[in-house]
Parts: C-alpha cells; structure tokens; sequence
C-alpha cells in the first residue's frame, strides 16, 4: 500500500493500536535524534566562540569558505535526523521526507568534497602539493595498489600504469562525486513523483492491499540498478578526493607528532551519506509487514454526470493493512537513518574544529612547500654539479 494512502492518519493518535515494532523505532528514533541534537548544537556553539575570535585577530569580513563548510557539514545531521524522525509520525509524508533526506545528504556530501579540496589552498598550490603524491595504480582496486576498491574498473581506463595524481584526476572525482549527487536527487524525485500518481485501489488474496504502479517491474529493476551504481560512482570519487589530499598534506607518513587534518576519518564518516541509497535497496529485501490494524481506504467504483451538471460517485470502503512490507520498510529506513546521523554528529564533533584545522592545513601546506622547494634546490644543484663534471 503506498503511503500517500495513510494521508489524515497520524501515529500519535492512534499510539495504543501501533505493533511493537512501532515502539521500537520510535524508541531508537527518539534516542537517536536527541544524541544528535546535542552532539551537534554542543560542538557548533562550543567552537564558535574560539572561532569568532580567531576570525576577528585575522581581519576577516566574512566567515572564509572551508569554515563555512565545516559547519555545514556539523550542522546537516541535525536537519536529517529531524525530518526522519516527522516521518515516523507521519508515514504519509515518507516519499517527500525522504527526499529531503536526499537533499541534505547530497548537500552534505558535496561540502565534504569542497571541504577536502579547499585544504590545498589556493593555486598553484595544490599543482605544488601533488608532486607530494606517490605513483600509484590510484583508480584501481587495492588488490592492483589502488583507493578504489567499489569501481575498480576504472583503473583499465584511468590508471593503466603507476602515475601520481594529477589536478585533472581531481577534477574528475569530484565530477563522479557530482554524478551521485545528482543521481540521488533525481531518483528521489522520480520516486516522489510517482507515489503522487492516483490510482485505485486493489485487495489481493492474503488481506493485503496495493495500489497498480505506473511503472512496470522493468523500469523498477532499471532504477535500482542505478540507485546501486550511483553509490558506487559515488564512493570511487570520494576515495580518490580524500586519499590524494591525504597524501599532499603528508597525513600518511606515520608521523605521530604532528597535528593531522584527519581526512580520511573525515571521509569514512562521510561516505554514510553515500550508502543512504544502497542502504534502502538492501532494506527492501526485509520480509516484514502486519496484518492489523486497518484502515479504511475508499474506492471508486462509478462516477455518474448528473444532468445539473454535477457529479455523482459510489463506491465501498476496502479494510488495508497499516503497517504493511511499503510502511514498515520505511520505518525501519528512517530509524536506521536517525542512528547514522548520531553517529555522524558524534565523529563530526571530534573530528571537525574549524579554530584548529584552519591552521593545521596551513602549517602542513607551508611544511610541504618548504621541503619541495628544498628537494628542487637540492636537484637543481645536482644538475649544476654535473655539468660542470663534464666540461672538458
């Protein structure tokens, strides 16, 4: 039964009929979404005050952009987490909730890619940074010596031998990145869209209800196999972005004594935001629903013209299951949503500190700057010596 059918009906009033499981999501959700709520407002407002000064002994106008970013991105669980939490209450609302989810997760995302790639500073340098990079097979797998592990494929195109990374490899993750934003959004709105659809409604052997898709199994197939690969699209650019600056900021040298940037974590926190959609497709095939309590559906049988020009319709009432495989599922993915973000804002807490990581990424580009311009005086005097060698 789709969920624009439970359109009036509201959990709340009707507490004391809801199956256990109800209780249960309600219960994880409501923990969920206050750890969240405080993990989140105590590290925004706790870092504030820091950062607010170090903005004005630095003379800025205006909040500089990888700041920004990193509120955004501390701040974004809050919103998922609530509008996952409405549609436990409201189940009839769950499509155009979840398209919100979408929305904030892809909002999410794309700040944690601009996020990464402001911390290489401005040009030239992040050109200077990348000579910082090993040779590796970076498109590949990690059996074949590279990051990317869901898409290994594009190894035979992009990595056909060792290379460094280069800035227009960057440019293409984060274009990969872009597909999935879109992507999500897209198949979001697709699906939104197609629950809006009026159709009658059926009642199959079992007691249970559905209503005819517009869309034949086909087409379902075809979107949930590029709900799949988007996600993995998705991860390839993330994991190229995030190692590659990784390695230019010299995070994996093994050296414990200086402060990091933390990018990687950064980046497996972040990659929940691109699982949302292969997390649903999973939760699909989850055989749960109940057969009571019901609700009362109308159904259309005859629409008459009258001759004043009015209309006249009949039809009966057909008994449907409430928390059915369609509902429940969507409890389930919405609770499961709540606890990620708790998660999130738990790790984002500790990890993201904008007071700190503005200075971090700039001592470390500085570092690296001085010891590549060190190695070329160094090759440059080899170079010097050498010629001089050979003079007769």
């Amino acid at each position: 039964m789709p969920l624009n059918a439970l359109y009036g009906y509201y959990v709340f009033d009707h507490l004391e009929e809801a199956p256990r499981i109800f209780h249960i999501t309600l219960f994880l959700g409501s923990v969920g979404l206050v750890l969240t709520t405080a993990f989140s407002l105590h590290h925004v407002f706790h870092d504030q005050m820091t950062l607010e000064q170090t903005l004005h002994r630095e003379g800025h106008a205006v909040t500089p952009m990888n700041v920004q970013l990193a509120m955004a991105i501390s701040t974004l669980p809050i919103f998922t987490a609530g509008v996952a939490y409405t549609s436990l209450w409201v189940p009839a609302l769950g499509f155009v909730l979840e398209l919100l989810i979408a929305i904030f997760s892809c909002i999410a995302i794309g700040s944690l890619v601009q996020y990464f790639l402001q911390a290489l500073g401005e040009p030239p340098a992040p050109r200077r940074l990348m000579r910082k990079v090993p040779k590796r097979r970076w498109w590949c797998g990690s059996l074949c010596g590279g990051v990317n592990d869901l898409l290994p494929a594009l190894g035979h195109f992009w990595s056909k031998e060792p290379h460094r990374l280069q800035l227009h490899d960057l440019r293409f993750a984060f274009r990969v990145v872009a597909f999935f934003i879109w992507s999500y959004v897209i198949l979001s709105t697709w699906q939104a869209g197609v629950s809006m659809i009026p159709t009658q409604v059926e009642r199959i052997p079992g007691g249970w209800c559905v209503y005819p898709k517009p869309i034949g199994s086909t087409m379902q197939v075809i979107l949930i196999a590029f709900a799949v690969s988007s996600t993995f699209v998705g991860t390839a650019g993330l994991s190229i972005i995030a190692h590659g600056v990784a390695h230019a900021l010299g995070e994996v040298d093994g050296d414990l004594s200086k402060e990091k940037y933390n990018v990687l974590k950064k980046a497996g926190v972040g990659q929940i935001y691109l699982q949302l959609p292969l997390l649903k497709v999973f939760m699909c095939l989850i055989p749960i629903s109940y057969s009571s309590p019901k609700i009362m559906v109308p159904k259309l049988t005859t629409s008459t013209l009258l001759p004043s020009g009015g209309w006249q319709t009949s039809g009966d009432y057909v008994p449907c299951p409430i928390y059915d495989h369609d509902v429940v599922l969507h409890l389930m993915y919405c609770t499961v949503v709540i606890t990620l973000m708790a998660y999130t804002s738990y790790h984002n807490m500790k990890l993201y500190i904008p007071s700190r990581d503005r200075d971090v990424a700039k001592k470390l580009r500085e570092e690296l700057e001085s010891r590549l311009a060190a190695t070329e005086n160094d090759e440059d005097m080899q170079g010097t010596d050498t010629s001089a060698g050979n003079r007769p």
